[in-house]
């Protein structure tokens, strides 16, 4: 637990976690802006956690299912487009809810720029 100054917006304690709550200090509270980012539940971060854990295996999926079409040549099986799909259904979730748990952490948005462009690609194969 910290003790909080609102005289002076922030923590008197520095953060136990250090920079990886993905605050540029350690100090700082809500990124410096209480009002609009609340924790309530203090789960925040681990809410975070999963969801870059669900994206990184959804990706995963994605990329082995895109294999399994590589595999197949030109005229692959409705059966491993079907399973693209699914996977590319995951994934979407999966990057939706990075996008909602993980706004302001630092790696998110690099974790979700390479699950945009593996979702393009597999856009682009599954309308083939």
């Amino acid at each position: 637990m910290r003790d909080y100054d609102p005289q002076v917006g922030r923590y008197i304690e520095s953060d136990p976690i250090g920079l990886a709550g993905g605050s540029y200090s350690t100090y700082i509270y809500c990124a410096a802006n209480p009002v609009m980012g609340i924790d309530s539940s203090g789960l925040a971060f681990v809410d975070c956690a999963k969801a870059l854990l669900e994206l990184q295996r959804a990706t995963l999926n994605v990329e082995l299912r895109l294999a399994d079409i590589v595999k197949c040549g030109s005229n692959p099986d409705p059966g491993h487009i079907k399973a693209l799909k699914q996977a590319v259904d995951r994934l979407q979730n999966a990057y939706d809810a990075v996008a909602k748990h993980c706004g302001s952490y630092i790696g998110a948005a690099a974790a979700l720029a390479l699950a945009a462009e593996i979702l393009a690609e597999a856009a682009a194969v599954a309308a083939a």
